[in-house]
């Protein structure tokens, strides 16, 4: 769905799946782009450790100021956010609200990501080009 909304502004966009892209793969596109979404659960109330690793490695090489929306599932109770914010915070990024929802997306929470992918893309298309990459 958040893809969905992004799609409507007519942005490029690449797709990784972790842990099965190495980090290397993530980190070269994430450097040259202006926006970034992440799809990360809570896990043992905590981020799910390949994003953490993933979010550590960015950190380590400085993939800063970014527009950046996190979404995510998390079962008894969340977690991953405060985390997130923890690990990012000195990548000065950009954060939207996140989206998370308990185990499945309802549809109020699919129609919430597609306008809030939306607005993540009008973000980085109002970013002037020799700022973006």
């Amino acid at each position: 769905a958040i893809l969905e909304g992004i799609g409507r502004e007519n942005i490029p966009v690449n797709v990784f799946k972790v842990p099965e892209t190495d980090v290397s793969y993530v980190l070269a596109k994430a450097w040259e782009s202006a926006g970034l979404l992440i799809g990360m659960p809570t896990y043992e109330y905590k981020m799910f450790p390949p994003m953490k690793y993933v979010l550590d490695t960015l950190g380590h090489k400085r993939a800063m100021y970014k527009k950046v929306l996190r979404f995510g599932s998390f079962g008894w109770s969340g977690g991953a956010q405060k985390q997130f914010e923890e690990t990012v915070k000195t990548l000065k990024w950009d954060l939207m609200d996140p989206i998370e929802f308990r185990g499945s997306p309802t549809a109020e929470d699919l129609e919430k990501g597609r306008q809030m992918g939306q607005e993540l893309a009008k973000m980085v298309k109002a970013i002037p080009k020799k700022f973006q990459g």
